[in-house]
């Protein structure tokens, strides 16, 4: 019947959207278009949420658009609201999707507009977001300014659940650097707020995070309770994905405790909600507590299916390989080959055994005295029982030795492993944040050229601004590849043309061929050559190509030999003027050029060949220190 009630709201939704869409092909004015838009925005918010994009998309050009032609106070007023809120609805789109840098511009547009309208509620929600997006930056002190003026801003709109959701998120800073006791009065205020709007959703959040308070101020049996009250509430609501939360919180908590039943029980139940919902983030945090449980109560077995359910789990969220798994590999040939000696020992031992036997037995046939054959037979009989019993006895404890060793090999293994993640996560960590502190950086040179009338210092920030982000664009490489050391140069110049073309040639009538074997270089390498890259690029689309002839970009790299590289840029243009020399340009861009190419121990030239050509002959970073 679930399945059915769902199917058919599905198909409501869906009729719902159809009709509306419908209704706006129809001779509609901007005005209604922009309503019904707006309620196809709504109704996909949760559904469809590349559908809910383009929605906001249409409704913010269309809005724009209206905004250039003269309007009515009534009418200038409304396109700015529809405006206001599509930047911010589409921001949390990029938000949810971890595209935190153009979410971030769309917030502060929202932010611009929503001032001037004084749209006080709409300014909550975008400083909130813009707040939540700085925490996940980790720049905690920006991210708390934000989310107070987001409270500002929703107490003037008297809109207590923004209220409550700025506060929340006021408090999980606190929690995050360790201010326990001014995370309690944040969640304590948001508490107040989520009973005043009767929001158990909210609540339920509110419980588990002032339970966490509790559980790192060793006020266990607090905790406790709160985390049972946030499960109660989620139970009423059937709100799956909070119970993971909740159940898991619980279970870590019990595990302090070290009341382990209880907490692999609750760790359980936390790792079947997470199945069911397919909640990567669950998965991992239900399989680490059932590990460590099951090791605490010394469930070896179990325990070593959970950690390797956990490593899957947590490999996922991370998206690299599972270094474990080789680690654990490295282990086991270790121990099987420990195992395969020790065998071969004990066979060799037996058949001494069976060999001092059967001498002996030969001997005693020999006695001539039955009475002495007999006795020395039973004697032989009990020293060999004795030494077989013994070797039994060294057997089983060397066996006892060599389980152990394995589980300090592995548990040596796994810290090496965690070692060498932890480094790489936070190498990538790294070159994200740089990444994301140049493209705010263009972000601010992009605002600033508004406000700049003199055409020179508009052209001087354009060119700030693009190479701000040809670096930005190096370290997106680094960070995404899974070999954090270097960047491919055919796949970094290939996303750095596409990038220019967009700003100079929007309708891509410049045939670009990119000639170049897979070639990889690091970082000390990758920035300069890029800067030199980006500046060439940038003179060819600005300078060359004003004919009606058909343009051509060329781009090559070559390896001439050992660490020695050939980069050529050309085109297809009226070429620099023939008294042209590199060393005496005026010109900021070609003097970097030239700058660059001797920082890459290399040189440049410039030469006329059906247009201008120039000619980078440079080392990479091995090849300079065998220089230095």
């Amino acid at each position: 019947m679930i399945f059915t009630s769902l199917s058919i709201q599905s198909q409501n939704k869906a009729f719902v959207i159809d009709s509306l869409e419908a209704r706006i092909q129809s001779g509609l004015s901007d005005s209604n278009r922009v309503i019904l838009l707006r309620k196809i925005a709504n109704e996909t918010a949760s559904s469809d949420r590349i559908r809910n994009k383009d929605t906001h998309q249409l409704i913010i050009e269309l809005c724009e658009t209206k905004l250039l032609s003269e309007l009515t106070v009534n009418q200038s007023f409304f396109y700015k609201r529809q405006l206001a809120s599509s930047y911010n609805s589409l921001g949390v789109n990029y938000f949810l999707n971890a595209n935190f840098n153009s979410s971030t511009d769309l917030l502060l547009k929202s932010i611009q507009l929503s001032k001037e309208i004084e749209a006080f509620g709409m300014l909550a929600k975008s400083y909130t977001v813009l707040g939540v997006i700085q925490k996940n930056l980790k720049d905690y002190a920006t991210s708390s300014n934000s989310l107070k003026l987001a409270v500002n801003y929703a107490d003037s709109a008297k809109d207590n659940n923004s209220k409550a959701l700025a506060y929340n998120n006021l408090g999980l800073n606190q929690l995050l650097v360790d201010s326990i006791a001014s995370a309690i009065v944040y969640f304590e205020k948001t508490k107040e707020l989520y009973q005043l709007e009767n929001n158990q959703r909210g609540l339920g959040v509110v419980f588990v995070n002032l339970g966490s308070c509790n559980k790192k101020r060793a006020m266990f049996e607090d905790a406790i309770e709160l985390f049972k009250q946030s499960i109660e509430i989620r139970n009423e609501i059937n709100d799956k994905q909070g119970l993971i939360f909740s159940h898991h919180r619980l279970g870590e908590t019990y595990f302090e405790l070290e009341k382990l039943s209880l907490a692999e029980s609750h760790g359980k139940i936390s790792l079947e909600l997470a199945i069911e919902k397919g909640y990567p983030r669950g998965l991992r945090d239900a399989n680490h507590l059932l590990y460590r449980t099951n090791k605490r109560r010394r469930n070896l077995e179990k325990a070593l299916y959970y950690y390797e359910k956990y490593i899957v789990a947590r490999d996922s969220l991370i998206n690299k390989e599972n270094i474990r798994e080789v680690t654990k590999l490295e282990s086991q040939y270790l121990y099987e080959q420990v195992a395969i000696k020790d065998s071969l020992r004990n066979e060799e031992k037996v058949k001494s055994v069976e060999k001092d036997l059967a001498i002996e037995k030969a001997n005693t046939e020999k006695q001539s005295v039955i009475t002495i054959s007999l006795s020395f037979f039973l004697l032989l009989i009990g020293i060999a029982a004795y030494y077989i019993y013994d070797r039994y006895k060294k057997e089983k404890a060397q066996k006892l030795v060599i389980e152990a060793q394995k589980l300090i090999v592995d548990k040596s293994l796994i810290e090496l492993a965690k070692r060498d993640e932890e480094k790489e996560i936070l190498l990538k960590e790294i070159h994200h944040r740089v990444k994301n502190n140049l493209q705010v950086i263009s972000s601010l040179l992009d605002l600033q050229t508004d406000k700049i009338e003199d055409k020179s210092a508009l052209i001087a920030m354009e060119d700030g601004q693009s190479r701000v982000k040809a670096m930005a664009l190096i370290h997106q490489n680094l960070y995404q590849n899974q070999d954090i050391s270097s960047v491919s140069f055919k796949e970094y110049a290939n996303q750095l043309i596409n990038q220019l073309a967009s700003v100079y040639s929007p309708e891509h009538t410049v045939k670009v061929e990119l000639k170049s074997d897979e070639v990889f270089f690091d970082i000390d390498t990758a920035i300069p050559l890029g800067l030199i890259l980006n500046e060439l690029i940038s003179n060819a689309y600005k300078y060359a190509f004003k004919s009606n002839v058909k343009e051509k970009l060329t781009v090559s790299l070559t390896n001439i030999s050992v660490g020695e590289y050939c980069l050529e840029v050309g085109d297809n243009g009226d070429g620099l003027a023939p008294d042209f020399e590199l060393k005496k340009a005026k010109s900021l861009g070609l003097r970097l050029v030239h700058r660059l190419s001797r920082q890459l121990y290399g040189k440049v030239d410039y030469l006329y060949d059906q247009g201008a050509k120039f000619e980078i002959i440079f080392k990479d970073t091995q090849q300079r220190k065998l220089v230095q």
